[in-house]
């Protein structure tokens, strides 16, 4: 991932972190991860940095006069610019990993805000990623269990021995405390997981 891309990433989290006011620690947290899984140490901490600086530039851009609703307008156009040039560089399955990223980012305080909402469904968009798969990404990011409802796409991994729910294919794995969600993103042939449980030692 290039350095430009990177950029236009933290751009794009300061952006959506900015659609309500208040301060996402766990936010940030997400953005590390994120970075975490793309370069080494010393650069994350460049990286948050430079997330850190966009946000400080967006919150002096707020305390302007025009109003919320122009904000916003000039907002939506910076994410479109944005992800323009991220289609540009990456793979469709790359897009998908940044697309839960932001879900788990807007999701990390306290749920998703309209405004958020908006700003990621024109993500989604410009990624090409299909409503019903959009929705369906966003559910299992979103639950508190992991499933989304009415979808074949989904193993769920558990302690009991017998599927709880119509429609999920069901392993059973008795010593697992918790539960492990699996969910196949069919476009890029993809699997996300998700383990929901006390870790133990």
């Amino acid at each position: 991932m290039s350095e430009r891309i990177l950029r236009a990433l933290m751009q794009l989290f300061a952006i959506i972190a900015k659609a309500e006011s208040g301060e996402n620690v766990k936010g940030t947290e997400v953005v590390r991860s994120f970075l975490k899984e793309q370069l080494n140490q010393e650069l994350v901490e460049q990286y948050i940095v430079l997330y850190e600086q966009y946000l400080d530039e967006l919150h002096q851009t707020s305390k302007k006069k025009d109003g919320s609703e122009k904000r916003l307008s000039v907002n939506s156009v910076k994410v479109l610019r944005i992800c323009s040039d991220i289609n540009k560089e990456l793979a469709q399955k790359q897009k998908i990993v940044v697309l839960i990223r932001l879900i788990e980012f807007v999701n990390s305080e306290s749920g998703i805000s309209p405004q958020e909402l908006e700003f990621i469904t024109t993500v989604s968009e410009s990624f090409n990623i299909t409503t019903d798969e959009f929705a369906c990404i966003k559910e299992f990011v979103e639950s508190p269990v992991g499933k989304p409802t009415n979808t074949s796409e989904l193993l769920l991994i558990d302690g009991k021995s017998e599927a709880t729910e119509k429609g999920i294919r069901h392993i059973y794995c008795e010593d697992l405390e918790g539960n492990i969600c699996i969910l196949h993103v069919s476009s890029v042939n993809m699997y996300v997981f998700r383990y929901l449980g006390t870790a133990t030692m």
